[in-house]
């Protein structure tokens, strides 16, 4: 892999996590697990708008990279599951419980890790 194609991998990795990470999609996820139970449609309407946009987006990318690869026996939906959970770990989950604040140098270090484990 040219480090160009590394590189851009992880500026994509990197995008991804700050838009996961901003403010308003770490306050907008904190406000609907906490009223979830109060307010299934919400969640409801933030999983179809959201969560699955997202992962059809990923799924659609992971398609396109084994058909231009060749590679017949590769499961998109897997692909982008494992991507997402990889995106997801750590940083995430530390930043929504207010372990950690959003770090410019964290984020761009875990989309590496990101980028490097996943096909992207």
């Amino acid at each position: 892999m040219s480090l160009d194609r590394a590189s851009l991998r992880s500026t994509r990795c990197a995008a991804i996590l700050r838009h996961l990470l901003s403010d308003e999609q770490v306050a907008l996820y904190r406000v609907l697990t906490r009223d979830a139970n109060r307010f299934p449609d919400l969640g409801r309407q933030y999983q179809k708008t959201f969560t699955r946009g997202r992962a059809a987006l990923f799924i659609a990318y992971f398609r396109s990279v084994a058909q231009r690869r060749h590679w017949a026996k590769r499961d998109a939906r897997q692909d982008a599951a494992l991507y997402e959970a990889f995106l997801r770990s750590g940083i995430y989950e530390e930043v929504l419980l207010g372990v950690s604040p959003v770090d410019a140098n964290a984020i761009e270090q875990h989309a590496r890790s990101a980028a490097g484990a996943t096909l992207l």
